[in-house]
């Protein structure tokens, strides 16, 4: 029987609700999480008693694992926690109960997490993405100060989770710093909680850039912390690279990596010979933000295949390394000529992490995560046992998930559809929508599928240098816009995936 965890998410799109849910299955691992119905929405918040009531009843169940958004339960969700509609005096009310729960709960983990706020206002329409736009370049200091106060607000709270995870309260808090302006006019803020977060300790709270990516994260950090020996990771890539500041970011990639190793419980190897996983970032100085210049009825820039990056894939696969690749050649969406050489090359599925789908920071933490689920979860089974194999089965679907979401719908459907529509940030989600949207990712989706497992099959990650194959015998997609906004999809892949020996 599958081990439960109980997650308290963000808030209600794929990213905070059903990839943790999926990624999960390939450690044997099984997440619950409150109705999406009660999660809230881009313009309502969520239903802060209804979460609270569901995580309690979970708790009088017997649950003894849970991963908790500090904002869902102090705000009503991350968008509701950029506004300084909830006071400081309700917000600590809201999350009162949760110091508290280790004392009611003597052998409770809480794996808690935070976000600091983005420096803009929330795109919901078009007037709005004019002043998210103006803010991100640091050009509207009037909405900045009309933030402060929220701003301020947040800053207590995130102030007050790091004291309770110093003195125990938490088994551990990560706060993640969102979408960072030109300029990073909020860094003195991220500096006094990091001081705070390493005061507390490393082995208690940290701050490190990111949002969605981070119950993904903490579920990796709770079931690594029962592993037999610790999790070694070796970031392949060079010092040049590692430098890079991503764009919407406070940092270089290469630190927020190495922060988001620490935060999952991982450690970092010293060479590729000691590790257990290697990351692979493929990042390019000034990434195009493929979203935005789908909004603007274009196309991106063709990109060229990273072939040194291919051979390294393959190497420290054939070594028996479970492999992670950061795609961050791109803001927003797969590069595709990575993705299709990984397909040509029978590479794509040999990996235990792949993600491409929004900012660096969200993408490598997806990896980290996967990665560290896939290679622990692969090395406590026997090879060809049921349970392996269903996590085999498992780490392939999620595999899937990423080919349909990060390439298919960020990289191609998402623009087709944005040509489409007179004004795409204030369109109203019709069923034509809702249709086109389908049929466009059907008709591509048909066509990644036949070049990943042309010859009937591909060989898939499951554990050091073995390799299973798994032969997709039948594909249905059903793709809607959980927001009724382009920029991101829930998508369902019908697929029963069979595992065959070799």
């Amino acid at each position: 029987m599958a081990e439960r965890t109980f997650l308290v998410p963000l808030d209600s799109r794929p990213a905070n609700t059903d990839m943790p849910e999926r990624m999960s299955a390939s450690a044997g691992i099984a997440v619950d999480r409150p109705p999406l119905s009660v999660l809230g929405s881009l313009r309502r918040p969520a239903d802060i008693p209804a979460v609270r009531g569901w995580l309690e009843e979970s708790l009088r169940a017997g649950v003894r694992r849970v991963i908790l958004s500090t904002d869902m339960l102090a705000y009503g969700g991350l968008v509701a926690s950029r506004s300084p509609a909830t006071s400081l005096r309700d917000a600590e009310r809201n999350l009162s109960f949760v110091k508290k729960l280790k004392k009611k709960y003597s052998d409770l983990e809480i794996y808690a997490f935070g976000v600091i706020p983005r420096d803009a206002t929330t795109a919901a329409d078009s007037e709005s993405f004019r002043r998210w736009s103006e803010q991100m370049r640091g050009a509207d200091t009037k909405a900045a100060a009309a933030a402060r106060p929220g701003r301020e607000r947040n800053f207590r709270i995130n102030m007050n989770l790091i004291e309770w995870a110093a003195e125990g309260a938490l088994d551990f808090f990560a706060l993640g710093k969102e979408d960072t302006a030109s300029g990073n006019p909020n860094s003195a803020e991220i500096e006094a909680l990091d001081a705070a977060a390493r005061a507390a300790g490393g082995d208690r709270a940290a701050v490190l850039t990111g949002a969605d990516e981070l119950a993904q994260i903490m579920l990796a950090r709770c079931f690594l912390r029962r592993a037999r020996a610790p999790l070694k990771f070796f970031i392949d890539c060079s010092r040049k690279d590692m430098e890079i500041v991503p764009l919407y970011e406070p940092g270089p990639i290469g630190e927020n990596i190495r922060m988001q190793i620490m935060c999952a419980g991982g450690v970092e190897a010293d060479s590729a010979a000691d590790a257990d996983a290697v990351l692979l970032p493929a990042v390019s100085r000034g990434a195009e933000d493929l979203f935005l210049a789908q909004l603007r009825g274009g196309r991106a820039a063709p990109d060229e295949v990273p072939h040194a990056l291919l051979e390294k894939i393959g190497r420290h696969a054939r070594a028996g390394r479970a492999v992670g690749l950061i795609d961050a050649l791109r803001i927003n969406g797969s590069s595709p000529a990575l993705v299709e050489a990984l397909l040509n090359k029978k590479l794509f599925f040999r990996l235990a992490g792949y993600a491409g789908w929004n900012t660096a920071s969200n993408s490598s933490g997806t990896v980290v995560a996967q990665t560290a689920l896939a290679a622990a979860g692969a090395r406590e089974v026997p090879l060809g046992s049921a349970r392996a194999n269903n996590r085999a089965v498992a780490r392939a679907r999620f595999m899937l998930d990423r080919l349909a979401e990060d390439y298919v719908f960020s990289a191609f459907a998402r623009g087709e559809l944005a040509r489409r529509l007179e004004s795409p940030m204030d369109m109203k989600y019709t069923e034509d929508v809702r249709l086109a949207l389908n049929e466009r990712m059907e008709l591509r989706f048909g066509k990644t599928l036949k070049r990943a497992f042309a010859g009937g099959a591909a060989k898939v990650y499951a554990g050091g240098a073995r390799a299973l194959s798994a032969d997709v015998a039948t594909v249905r997609i059903h793709a809607c816009l959980p927001w009724k906004r382009l920029f991101e999809a829930r998508i369902d892949l019908d697929v029963r995936l069979r595992m065959i020996d070799g």
